[in-house]
């Protein structure tokens, strides 16, 4: 299975990295997943076969991702490409008035010319067959239109590409021991995004998920700077590669070969026949394939990366990413687990009645004299969150900052005012904090308490 990346960037403009897309072909099958502007260019420059695409997969309706559909509709329907076989665009069903709305806007000019693109909605966990190669849809947590896509070929090689996320259950239950991996790291550790991975998040997929290779991707100027790769190939246990726009790779059983550093380079882009390839493979770490000549440009990419950041401030921090096994997996996912689990601790469940008219203890009103904005070194937000993203949130962060030396930390949960029923949020994240898992990383804890009586953000203090 071929994997070309033609854009690995996000929607801030760099001159290196172009908008969301990736080519993934087997055999005469080639599909897009997303759309990023200046799509159509890369397309023609790297050789692929664009005027038989099969698929076009759209993860969500963020114009980085899908800016470039009406421009490459609007050339298939040219006279001089000649198309005639059938298009279809796989999206969510939530998708839909977007791209209706795009018909709405430019009316004839993408109605399509002697062929036909056919508009299929698919819900997470739904299955759907593309030329030589099965696509499933899974559910993740950045945007209510958004969806990730794992594909598998008829030998069992198989590439999942989330797009934009959240750490959630859904990512790692859905790319679960897959040859390649592309992910993206749009955040720090230090200043998280909501909808996207840290370094710490990528780390706890990995994790969980033993995917045989990763392909970091949606790399903004500034977290690149950061080192959030260095972050995570420092803490990985399988091989990392940045991704670029250009890269591109052929996936196997166990890894990945790469082919060609920069497809996108003038005169480099050509189509592959099928079967030709080189020998001499061999195994690298845990998995990933990589053949024994081209070794030495995947280390001199990485190498790359690693001299572009700033790797001074790396050593001074001394990052610790190793993970301690965790017998209990990505944490239970329903309440009366985390309640049995506490029940076993003698540890009672926090209720919404217990938030009524709570005051802090002597020893919680010490812990919030002793914070202030200078004095926090790092904070999640959980606002809005589902239950079960929380709680893995917060197994994967709260864990490292103890190892990493963060001492005061802010959990902002949000006042859960806008909740229907309970504060669920709220009562999550106490419930963990004081629970067995909590308990084991967590020395104090204190409400930062409004004028109305309520909170919606607590401070804790971790065990040295």
């Amino acid at each position: 299975m071929d994997l070309i990346i033609l854009g690995s960037g996000t929607a801030y403009p760099d001159g290196d990295r172009g908008p969301s897309s990736y080519w993934v072909g087997e055999g005469e099958t080639g599909l897009l997943v997303d759309c990023g502007s200046g799509i159509c260019q890369k397309l023609a420059r790297a050789g692929l076969d664009w005027k038989n695409l099969e698929a076009v997969c759209l993860t969500h309706a963020h114009p980085d991702h899908l800016g470039d559909l009406p421009a490459l509709l609007f050339a298939l329907r040219m006279p001089e490409v000649g198309r005639v076989k059938p298009l279809t665009v796989f999206h969510s069903p939530e998708l839909t008035p977007y791209l209706d709305g795009l018909h709405g806007t430019y009316g004839d000019w993408l109605v399509p010319s002697g062929f036909e693109v056919r508009y299929q909605p698919v819900a997470a966990g739904q299955r759907a067959a593309v030329g030589r190669l099965t696509l499933e849809s899974f559910a993740v947590a950045h945007h209510a239109t958004s969806l990730g896509y794992r594909l598998q070929n008829g030998q069992g090689v198989s590439l999942a590409i989330p797009s934009d996320t959240g750490l959630c259950q859904s990512l790692v239950d859905h790319v679960q021991k897959v040859d390649c991996l592309v992910l993206e790291c749009a955040a720090t550790d230090d200043r998280p995004m909501s909808g996207h991975l840290t370094p710490t998040d990528v780390l706890y997929v990995l994790d969980h998920a033993s995917p045989f290779t990763l392909l970091l991707t949606h790399l903004y100027p500034w977290t690149e700077r950061a080192g959030v790769a260095q972050q995570v190939m420092a803490g990985a246990r399988c091989p990392v590669l940045v991704a670029r726009d250009g890269l591109a790779v052929e996936v196997r059983r166990g890894g990945v070969v790469v082919r060609e550093e920069n497809l996108l380079e003038s005169g480099r882009g050509r189509p592959r026949g099928e079967g030709e390839e080189r020998e001499g493979v061999v195994r690298s770490g845990e998995g990933g394939l990589f053949p024994s000549e081209e070794l030495s440009l995947m280390h001199a990419m990485m190498d790359r990366e690693l001299d572009r950041m700033d790797r001074a401030d790396m050593d001074r921090r001394k990052y610790d990413f190793h993970r301690e096994p965790n017998a209990s997996g990505p944490g239970p996912t329903s309440r009366d687990e985390w309640g049995f689990e506490r029940a076993v601790a003698g540890v009672p469940l926090w209720t919404e009645e217990d938030l009524v008219g709570l005051v802090p203890t002597r020893a919680q009103r010490k812990l919030l004299g002793r914070v202030s904005e200078r004095a926090i070194q790092s904070e999640i937000n959980l606002r809005g969150s589902i239950r079960e993203d929380a709680l893995a949130r917060l197994e994967a962060v709260v864990p490292t900052w103890a190892r990493t030396g963060v001492r005061l930390a802010r959990i902002v949960t949000g006042k859960g005012k806008q909740s229907e029923a309970e504060p669920v949020v709220k009562l999550a994240v106490l419930n963990w904090i004081t629970g067995p898992q909590g308990r084991r990383w967590v020395k104090e804890w204190a409400p930062v308490m409004a004028a109305d009586g309520n909170f919606g953000s607590v401070v804790i203090e971790l065990k040295r």
